[in-house]
């Protein structure tokens, strides 16, 4: 999920009528070539609106919150409203949300896709998705700026295209196939989300209802289960948790926006007394963190090359732009420091392997 953020041949032919891999009964959708493998389908309303709430890799639709989908889709649920009810009606919510590309708009998608599997490719061959699907969103669940990825599809905002800001177009649809590739490929992102410092937890979480309830699942980042060691502001060495959460169980015309109601921290993570379990912990009425994390977010900036800190699957996402972004100008780099050119680095070698 990136707000205001995110593949050879020369010029890509755009083949109409081609149909849909993912449902055939589908209209036919455009189709970018980017290889005589992979490929990009620029999906129109009606294969967007059935694509949009398919997710069989990832399960977001097992994991959603009704609170998550209470704030997306600025409705206040009442506290009987059942949880299948709610996510029948946001399923709804979201097919309404996709919209068919415009000629224009798949010109400049089409050399953006072209110059991204380039620049891929002079990494490695081995990772890039075969095939990518393209949504055009009208940004009503999550914002106007907001890109974001389900399975194999990259939903794009209709006001980035509006924009036709090339350059940050190219950087954040690098982000979003950072996404595809880790969701494809999970001893990939095992390797590279332990660059990062991150590792799966393999006990269970015990999260207290009144947080547990209000989760929000990044869409980007689905799995909860990655945490990672950090040094707190007063010294103590903490395995934590990246979670971000809904500041009030229902949407509120206070706060109409989807961001303007997500709060985001990382929590401590304590053994149980029968060390089978990790608990969340948590403090005070609206279980917030226990830790002092004032200084966490420099940290990550001054060794991971970015701010963006939310799930361990948006610090790769944005190194994975940065460093094929570094293949068009590799005089890039010398902005970052020694530990985020050295990640930088090892990420490369983990993608060319």
């Amino acid at each position: 999920m990136r707000s205001i953020t995110l593949a050879f041949l020369s010029i890509a032919t755009i083949v109409f009528f081609s149909q849909c891999k993912t449902d055939s009964t589908t209209k036919k959708a455009s189709e970018i070539l980017l290889s005589s493998v992979n490929k990009a389908h620029l999906l129109d309303s009606v294969a967007a609106s059935k694509a949009i709430i398919r997710d069989d890799l990832a399960h977001f639709f097992d994991k959603i919150t009704v609170a998550d989908m209470s704030i997306q889709m600025k409705k206040p649920f009442s506290a009987t409203t059942k949880r299948d009810e709610a996510l029948s009606d946001y399923m709804g919510f979201l097919q309404r949300d996709v919209a068919t590309f415009t000629t224009e708009e798949s010109e400049f998608i089409v050399k953006a896709m072209n110059e991204a599997f380039n620049l891929c490719q002079k990494v490695s061959n081995k990772f890039f998705p075969d095939e990518i699907l393209l949504i055009k969103s009208h940004g009503l669940a999550y914002g106007e700026d907001t890109y974001y990825t389900r399975e194999n599809c990259i939903v794009i905002p209709k006001q980035a295209l509006a924009k036709r800001d090339y350059d940050e177009f190219l950087r954040v649809m690098l982000h979003e196939i950072s996404h595809i590739v880790t969701r494809t490929h999970p001893s990939v992102k095992a390797q590279l989300y332990a660059l990062v410092g991150f590792k799966k937890i393999d006990n269970t979480l015990v999260i207290k209802d009144s947080l547990k309830n209000r989760i929000l699942t990044n869409p980007d980042g689905i799995e909860q289960d990655w945490a990672t060691t950090l040094t707190a502001a007063d010294n103590k060495t903490v395995f934590a948790l990246p979670l971000i959460y809904a500041k009030d169980a229902r949407w509120s015309a206070d706060n109409p926006e989807f961001f303007q109601n997500m709060g985001f921290n990382y929590f401590e993570l304590a053994p149980s007394a029968d060390a089978k379990s990790l608990v969340v912990l948590t403090r005070g009425d609206k279980q917030q963190s226990t830790l002092d994390t004032k200084g966490i977010n420099e940290l990550f900036q001054q060794s991971y090359n970015t701010q963006y800190i939310i799930h361990p699957d948006e610090i790769v996402a944005d190194n994975f732009a940065i460093l094929m972004l570094s293949e068009k100008k590799p005089t890039s780099l010398a902005t970052y420091t020694e530990g985020g050119r050295e990640l930088i680095r090892k990420m490369r070698e983990v993608l060319s392997r």
